[in-house]
């Protein structure tokens, strides 16, 4: 893919707000760096900038994919793919962070992986060396084998219809702002639990997380609460029985990272729980 029609793969020049120690790296360099152990950019996101001056230093992520990592743990078998993400900002508000994530081929749905034995690992601007980001990148990998393991723990956790609604109402508060009192009304716990295909139907962990995962990310879920009142919720210009509103879908990149990785922390605690 041509990564050089992005203004933030491609800024060179440092942020007119950032100190006299920051040091501008190039996006682009630490690209070289990563496709230097064998790594292929698939996808680059960045966010929108809101001012002309932030246009070129906003944050951004790239996902890539290496034969290598897919081979370790066996998870190329079937639908996931294991990935690497980079995350950066330009603007002196964010460090370069290396993540493991894994791509679901049939819903094109990602998560990623964020746990205490599979951490983020960061360089910073300050300081930056070539030498960070080759140790970041072999930590990175080094944490596929453990990411594997956890696949196969969800897999073999089965949850009782109790668990599942409650492993639910967690994931939606992880997006969703209640007010006090405020409680999600059955429907809305029904329908972040919906499978949008076959393959996401069951009652096992792995894919009561994949499918709340895949609505909590790309909404388009009807929102339904009730007030500790016993009142709906105002819609529109009168009080309705539910929120008619719709969830919107997570599109800032560095947003989408951080709801998923909750979401796997969440998931990842109740399988300790269980196991």
């Amino acid at each position: 893919m041509d990564l050089t029609k992005y203004s933030t793969f491609t800024q060179d020049q440092p942020y007119g707000k950032t100190s006299s120690k920051y040091k501008m790296i190039p996006t682009s360099a630490v690209h070289d760096l990563i496709e230097a152990k064998g790594f292929e950019c698939v996808d680059y996101q960045e966010a929108y900038a809101r001012t002309p001056e932030k246009r070129g230093y906003q944050p951004h992520v790239l996902r890539y994919r290496n034969p290598a990592i897919a081979r370790m743990g066996e998870l190329e078998k079937g639908d996931i793919i294991p990935e690497m993400l980079l995350s950066n900002s330009h603007s002196g508000d964010s460090c370069f962070t290396f993540q493991l994530g894994l791509y679901r081929c049939f819903c094109s749905n990602q998560c990623v992986s964020l746990e205490a034995e599979i951490t983020s690992v960061k360089v910073r601007h300050i300081g930056f060396s070539s030498g960070d980001v080759r140790r970041a990148i072999e930590e990175t990998i080094a944490a596929a084998p453990q990411l594997a393991e956890r696949v196969k723990q969800f897999q073999t956790i089965d949850l009782t219809p109790n668990q599942q609604a409650k492993f639910v109402m967690a994931a939606g508060d992880i997006k969703h702002q209640k007010k006090p009192g405020e409680i999600y009304r059955s429907q809305f716990l029904r329908m972040l639990d919906r499978a949008r295909r076959p393959q996401d139907k069951g009652l096992n962990l792995w894919k009561v997380y994949n499918r709340t995962q895949e609505n909590v990310i790309k909404g388009g879920v009807f929102r339904f609460f009730e007030s500790p009142d016993g009142n709906y919720r105002k819609a529109g210009n009168a009080f309705d029985r539910f929120d008619r509103h719709k969830t919107q879908a997570i599109r800032s990149p560095l947003e989408n990272v951080k709801v998923n990785a909750k979401l796997w922390q969440l998931t990842a605690k109740l399988a300790d729980q269980l196991s």
